[in-house]
């Protein structure tokens, strides 16, 4: 589970938050939205641990996230926590297969071919592994950087506009699958986006002001 207690944020005097309370129970899913500039990437980076908070909690599994350091966060994020970012981060000298095995090797120290291709399967790109990354759209890149994310199991799945870049047909098909990997891998998923589409498929939704 998922749990944040009295978060809050600083990057300057004048530009600082304070976040409301969350729990995400393994299984569930969570979509936070707001406007541009209420803190909704800055509440996913502080909930994966990018950044501290200024002061408060952010607990998985009973583990105190915030207060890991160095190595211990390294390997504890690495294991635990999957983020899929805006800005998508991909070698571009590997092909889109290879990718996705690569995170899971730094993750886990193993490959598995067949769990990679059943991902990208259900995404409906498995057509493009060979490929480079720069030959595919801008959609294709969402879901495979998506793919990348479920590749090890974590235990929370941190998503910041999945659907930004997809049509409505994509949309649905990365939302369902998102959401029925939280649930097949008892992760707790949390999606923070601006797409109306997202917020109102969600059973539970936060709102930044």
């Amino acid at each position: 589970m998922l749990i944040t207690k009295d978060i809050k944020f600083e990057y300057t005097p004048q530009v600082k938050f304070g976040f409301p309370d969350i729990q995400c129970a393994v299984g569930d899913s969570l979509v936070i939205t707001g406007e541009s500039g209420s803190g909704k990437t800055t509440l996913l980076h502080l909930l994966g641990g990018l950044i501290k908070p200024k002061s408060g909690k952010v607990i998985l599994n009973e583990t105190e996230v915030n207060v890991l350091e160095g190595s211990s966060l390294d390997k504890f994020r690495g294991k635990h926590i999957s983020i899929i970012f805006q800005k998508m981060h991909f070698i571009s000298s590997i092909s889109v297969l290879e990718n996705i095995l690569l995170a899971q090797w730094l993750g886990t120290e193993n490959k598995n071919k067949d769990h990679a291709m059943q991902i990208l399967e259900k995404l409906q790109i498995a057509d493009q592994k060979d490929k480079n990354i720069k030959q595919l759209s801008q959609g294709q890149q969402q879901r495979v950087a998506i793919a990348r994310a479920l590749i090890n199991q974590p235990s929370l799945i941190l998503a910041d506009e999945p659907t930004s870049s997809l049509d409505n047909k994509n949309a649905e098909i990365v939302e369902k699958l998102l959401r029925e990997s939280a649930q097949s891998m008892n992760a707790a998923l949390v999606i923070v986006t601006h797409d109306m589409r997202m917020k109102q498929n969600a059973k539970n939704t936060i709102e930044l002001l």
